[in-house]
């Protein structure tokens, strides 16, 4: 089965690979800062469809976003077009998948922390980010020798993000968890 993890924003993560794989990965920048609101859910579908030129995903699943609401009176500030983007861009996750009949699925942070690090978060926003960070490098999906230089957006980050909510389409709908670790360069079984 072929999914395809996102975490959607501006600096979009991406992990995409078959369950019992390393995903390939990374992270994308669908709209610049100098851009106007509507041109990230175009800059996000122009990027899944040159992802998958060469084939189509069974299922893409992606982080849902904050509830309206939520992210209102979490104490951040935040602009219109912060608060609309991650709608915008579930939208276009949504455009991308109809006329192609791939099967998409929105999973909240939460549950995709819970399965990856065993509780949903570590305190602050930071450590919980950290520790995702962290998690993916022991599991393999991301190089040993990744460091994190800008601390509050480092697109690795973002790419963490996609790995984990992967790794939970792994388990959760491919039925599949894996069974090697790297611990300090090492591969041990799990």
């Amino acid at each position: 089965m072929l999914l395809l993890g996102l975490d959607l924003a501006a600096n979009t993560g991406y992990a995409l690979g078959r369950a019992g794989e390393s995903p390939r990965s990374g992270s994308v920048r669908v709209k610049r800062p100098e851009q106007a609101l509507y041109e990230a859910p175009w800059g996000l579908e122009t990027f899944l469809q040159d992802l998958c030129l060469f084939g189509n995903p069974d299922l893409i699943v992606y982080e849902a976003p904050i509830p309206l609401n939520a992210a209102m009176g979490d104490g951040r500030a935040r602009s219109e077009d912060a608060l609309l983007m991650p709608i915008k861009l579930e939208q276009a996750v949504e455009r991308f998948c109809l006329p192609r009949q791939i099967r998409w699925e929105k999973v909240y942070a939460a549950t995709v922390r819970k399965h990856l690090l065993g509780k949903s978060n570590y305190g602050d926003r930071q450590a919980t980010k950290n520790a995702v960070f962290e998690r993916c490098k022991v599991l393999g999906y991301l190089p040993a020798d990744a460091r994190i230089r800008n601390k509050s957006s480092d697109p690795l980050y973002d790419q963490a993000d996609a790995i984990a909510v992967w790794s939970w389409a792994c388990a959760a709908r491919a039925k599949h968890t894996p069974t090697e670790l790297f611990l300090h360069g090492e591969r041990l079984s799990a």
